[in-house]
Formats: C-alpha cells, structure tokens, sequence
C-alpha cells in the first residue's frame, strides 16, 4: 500500500503538469515547451522505490515520426506489472504508460497521415504515456475522433478488446 500511495503520488504530479484539455487546439502555452516531464523507472520493483519525476529535453523527430503532448495515459494493470517486471519485455529504463491519448503537436517531413492538433493512440503497447510529450513511428498512430471523450480515447487501444473477449470467449 505504500507502493501504491506513492505510485498515485506520482501519476497526480503528472496529472498536474499535463493539465486537463482537448488534443484539438487547447495544448495552448505549452506548446513549444523543450522538455517534457516523464515518470520514468530506471530498474524493475516496486513503484516506490523505482519511479521518479524527471524532466528531459524533448527528442528531435525523425522524418516518418509524429510528437505530441500527452492527454491522458491511465495507469492500467499492465503498467504496474511491468513496472514489477512481471508483463511484457522491457529492456533499460522507460517512461511508463502503455496506453494513452495525445495531441498531434509536430510531425516529420515524411509523414502524411497525422497532422497538427489530431488526436492519436499508439497501435502498440509501451507509448511511454505518462509523460507530457510522445514520440511514435506515425505508422504506429492511430487517429481519434474528436467526439470521443478523452478517458474513452485514452483506453481504448487495450481494454475494450479485453473487456470483449472476457465477455464473449470465457
């Protein structure tokens, strides 16, 4: 529980500094910021004691890349067991969140498919999502439609389909 309390902790600073707004145009002054906030684990255990708060500098885009500023990135249970070291491989430290929402804020001179101020999830697990800025291939990026709430946009690359087959196979 104490692990708990601060893995919360953390996620609520992040909250924080993320703010709470629509990826289609309310990114407003952060916009240009150089460096993102993350919540990262440098090894695997307990939240506790491995995540920490940290700001890096935002990383330069490759040509078939998109960036943007994290909406939301729920804290599911493949996070924690991850964090545990008990789901999925991982290699070195991370930034944490396998799934979550962000507003397109930059995209690479190659990509055609996203542009500015949509919103996308990452097709695949390990988005680094609790962070304030991303960085994906833009064809790992899936658009989101604007009339999707943002804690529904935030889930729904993993938990429908699992809340599905539980429902119809088991």
């Amino acid at each position: 529980s104490r692990d708990l309390f601060f893995f919360f902790f953390f996620f609520f600073f992040l909250l924080c500094e993320m703010g709470v707004r629509r990826w289609g145009g309310g990114l407003g002054g952060r916009r240009f910021r150089r460096t993102s906030t993350v919540i990262k684990d440098e090894e695997l255990g307990g939240p506790a004691k491995v995540l920490k708060g940290e700001s890096q500098n935002r990383p330069t885009l490759g040509a078939n890349e998109g960036g943007g500023g994290m909406v939301g990135g729920p804290i599911t249970p493949a996070d924690l067991n991850s964090i545990y070291g008990t789901y999925g491989q991982r290699g070195g430290p991370a930034v944490a969140g396998n799934e979550g929402v962000a507003g397109v804020q930059a995209v690479g001179a190659g990509v055609k498919d996203v542009k500015d101020n949509d919103g996308v999830i990452r097709a695949k697990p390990g988005f680094g999502a609790w962070g304030t800025f991303a960085v994906a291939d833009s064809a790992e990026l899936q658009g989101v439609p604007n009339d999707i709430p943002e804690e529904y946009a935030d889930t729904v690359a993993v938990n429908p389909g699992t809340a599905y087959r539980m429902l119809n196979e088991f």
